[in-house]
């Protein structure tokens, strides 16, 4: 009897082993990434191998929870359809993308770009955006819907066509830190972020765009610190919003308004050593040049 016990307890924590076993599924080109993702469960690694991966449908992450998709070496996942998104990380919690570079139709691109095709599309809570390369010819490098505790880090969006980051409501604690923003073709503006809470825009580099516009509105609660904006034609303008700090910021090569901040009804914040090589910094309407003033008032 006690041997049947002890043969039933092991078995038992070998079972309980095994469901809580975190596996790593590698994808090399030519096999299917997103049977892959579908397969993933809490816990596992959804491993992208170097070389050309081709797919001519969305990449979905959908309703998942803690699983990690990261490339290795000098992977691109290239998407055929120039209007689709090439990943939609849908209604997911926990998830991080890493080490990716994602784009439509391979360099040439005779076709032109289109015109709803998204490299990147975000929902859901604690998400992980970091060392990726965003290409267009999206439309959008990243959107963010109804997300909550997203962090963009140390990735490079070029290329895209209208948008570098669009979020028109529902964000909230986004942190865009350390990235690289270049070389985009963005009609409107190159960062659009609306109706949000808690952003953070800091120590990001932004040159050589064709608006190069940070259009913040509506914000409850926005840093925007030690950012260097260079060779852009516009700069930041801030509207509607509370709560904000800016400071340590750096323009260069910036023809118009560096940062224009619009009062609204409550308080905002003024600016704290910042510095330009061509001209003043606009704040609202009182024309005030950067510097002196204090950081943050609520």
């Amino acid at each position: 009897m006690k041997k049947l016990f002890f043969v039933f307890a092991v078995f038992s924590l070998f079972c309980l082993s095994i469901t809580g076993y975190a596996r790593t599924i590698t994808v090399h080109p030519g096999q299917s990434i997103q049977n892959a993702i579908n397969s993933a469960n809490e816990g596992d690694t959804v491993l992208i191998n170097a070389g050309i991966h081709r797919i001519s449908e969305t990449l979905l992450v959908n309703e998942k929870k803690g699983i990690k998709i990261m490339g290795v070496g000098r992977n691109i996942i290239i998407l055929n359809n120039l209007n689709a998104t090439v990943l939609n990380v849908n209604q997911s919690t926990d998830i991080t993308i890493e080490g990716l570079r994602l784009t439509h139709i391979p360099e040439g691109r005779s076709e032109g770009c289109g015109i709803d095709g998204l490299v990147l599309s975000v929902s859901g809570n604690q998400i992980t955006v970091r060392k990726c390369e965003l290409d267009g010819c999206g439309t959008v490098g990243i959107m963010m819907n109804n997300i909550k505790k997203l962090l963009v880090e140390d990735c490079v969006f070029f290329n895209n066509s209208i948008y570098g980051i669009l979020s028109y409501s529902g964000a909230e604690d986004v942190t865009i830190n350390r990235n690289t923003f270049r070389n985009n073709k963005e009609v409107s503006a190159l960062v659009n972020i609306q109706n949000a809470k808690n952003i953070k825009f800091t120590n990001n580099l932004v040159t050589n765009n064709k608006t190069g516009l940070i259009n913040l509105t509506g914000i409850q609660g926005l840093e925007l610190t030690g950012n260097r904006f260079i060779n852009n034609p516009k700069g930041v303008v801030i509207r509607q919003s509370t709560g904000v700090t800016v400071e340590r910021n750096t323009f260069s090569g910036v023809p118009g308004r560096t940062v224009d901040i619009e009062q609204p009804a409550t308080e905002t914040s003024r600016p704290q050593n910042n510095s330009q090589n061509n001209t003043g910094n606009s704040w609202g309407n009182d024309n005030r040049n950067s510097g002196g003033d204090s950081g943050r008032l609520d």
